[in-house]
């Protein structure tokens, strides 16, 4: 018989546990509630769409990066739904194959996202020309904050997409018996 709670491992604590709620159902409710949320969320950054204008491209890539931690969450928990209530290999293939079509979307939007680095950069020397032509100071600050932003936004990235990945793996391979 297949190990229905592989997180618990004495057979008294599993007893107390499915006597409250399977743990599986505690996963599975959270999974769908933070991934609902969490890409509701995302995909409201890209209403109304405006692919073409690279303000618009940089600042959104870098707000979905900000917000994937709720919708990766509810990803990690359905992950720990499908390992915890046993599902079926089906069902854990087709959460590796949204894993992997995750990992995917945020290396297209990485691309675009690199792509608009120069043109962010050109904006703030356009601002600083046009701010000394009129004998105005320009933040110094924000050239510092468009660095920060693209370096936490690769940084993300790659750590999203490395989460994906293994996510993608674990939730492939078949579970061990025993």
């Amino acid at each position: 018989m297949a190990d229905k709670h592989p997180l618990v491992t004495s057979d008294a604590s599993k007893r107390r546990l499915e006597a409250v709620l399977p743990l599986g159902t505690l996963f599975l409710a959270g999974g769908l509630i933070f991934s609902l949320v969490g890409w509701v969320d995302v995909a409201l950054f890209y209403y109304p769409q405006r692919f073409g204008q690279p303000e618009w491209e940089f600042a959104t890539v870098a707000q979905t990066l900000d917000a994937m931690p709720l919708p990766t969450l509810g990803l990690l928990f359905l992950c720990l739904a499908a390992r915890a209530g046993a599902w079926r290999l089906g069902v854990r293939r087709i959460i590796a194959a949204l894993a992997i079509l995750l990992m995917i979307a945020l290396a297209v939007l990485m691309i675009i996202f690199v792509l608009d680095i120069p043109v962010a950069m050109r904006a703030l020397d356009q601002a600083q020309q046009a701010a000394q032509a009129q004998g105005q100071a320009v933040n110094p600050a924000m050239r510092s904050g468009v660095k920060r932003v693209v370096a936490k936004s690769v940084v993300y990235a790659v750590a999203y997409m490395v989460t994906y990945a293994t996510l993608a793996i674990a939730m492939w391979r078949r579970p061990k018996e025993g």
